[in-house]
């Protein structure tokens, strides 16, 4: 009896991976798609919140990226990471910069993101704003103090 319980405990936490793992798709997917009434019922239904992409992009990068304020403030409510980074060293922050997405930068910029977290290339948030010439960006991250002191290449 203990191997066939042993074997069916394994097959129940299969079970279980393949579950989260499809809720966990299936939010960033919701995350994508602006799609806040979805992103709340998976992780109502238990959809992990320190899921990432093969990239290391989490629910919360994807919906920054697509501007999508309530899903940002849905995501920080429920305590997802702000301040998490791609492989690439990209943050939530840093994405809504390059997207443009004034509300979600506010959003994320009063939720306390770092906002002199590096990429390993050196890059911040404030060179982001700067790269993209958006003078408004530039404001808001100099309002929170961000570090107008630029770092040099990660070797």
């Amino acid at each position: 009896f203990a191997g066939a319980a042993a074997a069916l405990e394994e097959r129940a936490q299969t079970f279980q991976d393949l579950r989260a793992k499809k809720l966990a798709v299936d939010l960033l997917e919701a995350c994508t798609n602006c799609d806040v009434l979805k992103a709340t019922e998976l992780i109502d239904s238990g959809a992990p919140l320190d899921f990432s992409d093969e990239v290391g992009r989490t629910p919360l990068m994807y919906a920054a990226q697509e501007s999508s304020d309530a899903i940002v403030t849905l995501l920080l409510g429920r305590g997802m990471a702000l301040d998490a980074q791609m492989d690439v060293g990209a943050t939530a922050l840093m994405l809504a910069l390059k997207s443009k997405a004034t509300d979600c930068v506010q959003i994320l910029l009063d939720a306390k993101a770092d906002v002199d977290v590096c990429t390993p290339e050196g890059w911040t948030a404030l060179m982001i704003a700067a790269q993209m010439n958006s003078e408004e960006h530039l404001r808001q991250l100099v309002a929170v103090n961000a570090s107008l002191d630029f770092q040099e290449e990660v070797k």
